[in-house]
């Protein structure tokens, strides 16, 4: 599916599509969300716990009321993740339309790992293809391209090849001297087969959220019309 700029910024301003997407980009930004997984993983390690002891012969008694902590612990974490989550949930709500929904462009990559850099602005540019393909070249070619050293160098750490991708890795700012002022994020990511056919359909581009550098979404390309 080849999308077009209109329909781009048609998400920007569709407030249903974006919170589709808001429990995937707040979930790195909310570190008390890791407490209910914690809960449950202790839950299910003192269940381990408890059924190593009946098989060591403990008193029945002892294990039965393990095992009945360990479920209360487990529900309390169920029961506390859906309260947190709806507290999220209320939060982002309000600063939903605050999230801007930018055009990415693919760059650097392995073919064989479908491991790829991609580059996005948040800023005036975010849908300017012209300008992101520019800045595609003077990445591509940067011994030419940027004069400045430090520069030079800095962009090259942040766009060096990889054979292996966390999906987890923090979004990285370019030097705003290197792209005349555009606050540019990258991303490194592995991607599907089918993802990548659409990107090269789309002649590079795919459509991202940022909720924040730790929390960079890729737009499904069925939300896409």
């Amino acid at each position: 599916m080849v999308f077009t700029e209109e329909a781009i910024k048609r998400l920007d301003q569709d407030k249903k599509i974006k919170l589709k997407y808001v429990r995937k980009g707040t979930w790195g930004n909310n570190s008390l969300m890791y407490i209910p997984p914690l809960l449950t993983f202790f839950g299910i390690a003192w269940s381990v716990f408890s059924v190593t002891n009946i098989i060591n012969g403990e008193s029945p008694t002892v294990w039965v009321v393990n095992i009945l902590c360990a479920v209360v612990l487990i529900a309390v974490a169920y029961l506390l993740y859906r309260f947190m989550q709806k507290l999220v949930d209320k939060r982002n709500e309000k600063k939903i339309e605050s999230v801007p929904v930018c055009l990415a462009r693919i760059t650097i990559g392995n073919e064989d790992y479908r491991v790829f850099h991609a580059f996005f602005t948040t800023g005036q540019k975010r849908y300017d293809r012209e300008w992101l393909n520019q800045l595609a070249e003077k990445i591509w070619n940067l011994e030419e391209s940027e004069p400045d050293e430090e520069v030079r160098e800095t962009v090259a750490r942040i766009f060096t090849p990889k054979l292996l991708a966390e999906e987890f890795i923090d979004a990285q700012q370019l030097p705003l001297s290197f792209t005349e002022g555009e606050p540019v994020w990258q991303i490194l990511r592995i991607y599907g087969k089918e993802e990548l056919s659409s990107i090269e359909e789309n002649g590079g581009f795919f459509p991202v959220l940022f909720f924040n550098p730790a929390a960079v979404v890729s737009i499904e390309e069925s939300d896409i019309q």
